[in-house]
């Protein structure tokens, strides 16, 4: 099961206990009540039985957490609270940017970081896989030739420390501005534009 904080309903979209407790009920067949303490209640009742009855242990994944509020960071304590700490019916995973890390060191989510078991950082990809991260969206897309010189793919990796997330918003960029100009082949010159901010794709 995976909740995102950016879907949730509310003025600022963010996640919120009634909002978390409403979709976890969803995703774990129920039809919850409004109310969130009667929805928190009915959500415990069936994680309890999945474990008890049927040894199954949900995973719950909370994606994009480091938008969470710090209300929402307290509820996450309460949920992982069960029976004392002696056991819990469900894997709660928190997955957000490098922000999550520097949000729970915080003294005020002292209780929370004390309840993570298992931490896991993803660093940035190395040149030979950014080269090979990049060669296979294009295989993926049909494309069979050449489009980023080794060159571009170098500078690539230097603008981007290799975060996949940025590499995907570059490259973009970059075969948009290299339609723009109607070439076929993405070099560092056109890379260096495109990443300082000189190339206008309005031209």
């Amino acid at each position: 099961m995976s909740v995102k904080p950016g879907q949730a309903p509310g003025p600022d979209s963010g996640l919120t206990p009634h909002s978390f407790y409403q979709e976890l009920g969803i995703q774990l067949g129920m039809r919850p009540p409004y109310q969130r303490s009667a929805a928190k209640r009915l959500v415990h009742e069936a994680l309890m039985e999945r474990y008890e009855v049927h040894g199954k242990i949900p995973v719950v994944i909370v994606d994009e957490a480091h938008l969470l509020s710090p209300t929402m960071l307290e509820e996450v304590r309460f949920v992982t609270n069960f029976e004392m700490d002696s056991f819990s019916p469900m894997a709660l995973i928190l997955s957000g940017q490098p922000e999550l890390r520097r949000i729970l060191r915080l003294q005020a989510f002292a209780a929370i970081d004390q309840r993570i078991q298992v931490r896991f950082h993803l660093g940035g990809l190395t040149h030979e896989e950014t080269k090979g991260y990049i060669a296979h969206h294009l295989r993926v897309a049909g494309v069979g030739h050449p489009v980023f010189t080794d060159e571009a793919i170098g500078l690539i990796h230097k603008f981007t420390a290799g975060i996949a997330r940025r590499i995907n918003n570059l490259c973009t960029t970059c075969l948009l501005a290299a339609y723009s100009k109607g070439t076929k082949l993405v070099d560092d010159e056109l890379v260096k534009q495109v990443a300082v901010g000189e190339f206008d794709l309005g031209e």
